[in-house]
């Protein structure tokens, strides 16, 4: 018995150090999403800004193998923020700052399919994408200067929360610059140690390990081919949440406004949203209807936006909009955004200046 005991230790030790060995040698097998590789990664200095990742889906993370996989080229630039166009014309006007969360950074979708990429194509304007590493703060920049800011939320953030979480944080900080070095990724020396650079490779690679083992040990062999939205369901819950974002626009709105900035708002639709059917899902009306809802207190509160459900349900009946085992839409899904957002209120933001020169930030 202990002479099995001993065999058994030594070969799970084995297993383990071959494991650990393959993480440090092949890390992107052991990622899901460039986004998580990038954080540990690149964001540290220790890879480089364009990476070729193989990405799935976060709804099908319970099952062992996944389907639905596609092939990325994912970039970022020297400030961690993913790429759009603002580099490649930084005189061009209108200069629009995007800010946002995962939906805008585009995750499972590559470097020409984001929003802010088919933006780019739509309009001569520079675009910033901050959904990446930035943010507001990229206001703080010494040299970053934008005539209007482009909101963007998912619909479930919005639900439970209100427009933007990081604006109040932003304003109590005040307008004080921040130096360029402080917003750049760390190079060489400056990165990271390895000491402290492996004890976090090590930590996702558990998380990573257990999280296998338990699909295993629960039978989770292949993810089904049908839609998976079961990471982020969403219900109305608050008879208060148009209004707090109606609230909350009018704030972001006037706090630009004095800085000479015009200011717009996005909702992206969530997956259940667009696809409840499909979900085996029936959400009750305040749910399913609340951006119909949003769309008319905003348009009536003289807020610049358009309704982003009706946009991507006629999308939908050309094409599949969403990654099927995903929270996020997909390169067809930006771009319906991207068009419809061409015709709609929010167009001026891209297309002319939106303040005399000594107004800007």
């Amino acid at each position: 018995m202990p002479q099995r005991f001993v065999r058994a230790f030594l070969a799970t030790g084995a297993l383990f150090a071959l494991v650990v060995a393959c993480y440090f040698a092949f890390p992107k097998l052991f990622f899901f999403r460039a986004w998580e590789f990038f954080t540990l990664f690149v964001h540290e200095g220790y890879a480089d800004r364009s990476q070729a990742f193989r990405e799935s889906g976060d709804s099908a993370r319970n099952y062992l193998f996944q389907r639905h996989v596609s092939d990325n080229r994912v970039s970022v630039n020297a400030l961690g923020d993913r790429s759009a166009c603002y580099e490649e014309r930084p005189q061009a006007r209108p200069r629009v700052l995007v800010v946002g969360d995962s939906q805008l950074y585009g995750m499972g979708t590559s470097d020409e399919g984001t929003l802010p990429a088919q933006l780019c194509r739509l309009f001569g304007a520079a675009i910033y994408n901050s959904a990446g590493r930035s943010g507001l703060e990229i206001l703080r920049h010494p040299d970053y200067r934008f005539d209007a800011v482009l909101f963007t939320r998912t619909e479930r953030a919005m639900v439970n929360r209100d427009c933007d979480d990081s604006f109040e944080k932003f304003v109590r900080e005040g307008d004080a610059p921040r130096s360029r070095d402080s917003f750049l990724l760390p190079e060489g020396g400056a990165r990271r140690s390895v000491a402290a650079q492996a004890q976090a490779g090590l930590k996702h690679l558990s998380g990573v390990v257990t999280s296998r083992a338990r699909a295993l040990l629960l039978g989770r062999w292949f993810a089904p081919e049908a839609h998976l939205d079961i990471t982020a369901p969403h219900r109305v819950a608050r008879a208060d949440a148009i209004a707090r974002n109606v609230d909350c626009a009018r704030r972001i709105e006037n706090y630009f406004r004095q800085r000479g900035l015009a200011v717009g708002f996005l909702v992206f639709p969530a997956h259940q949203t667009i696809y409840p059917a499909e979900l085996g899902l029936r959400p009750d009306a305040a749910t399913l209807g609340f951006i119909d809802e949003l769309s008319r207190a905003w348009a009536k509160a003289g807020v610049r936006s358009f309704n982003s459900k009706q946009c991507l349900q006629a999308a939908a009946a050309r094409g599949t909009v969403y990654h099927p085992h995903d929270t996020h839409l997909n390169a067809l899904g930006y771009q319906a955004l991207a068009e419809c957002l061409r015709d709609s209120r929010l167009a001026p933001l891209f297309r002319r200046v939106a303040a005399a020169p000594a107004a800007r930030r």
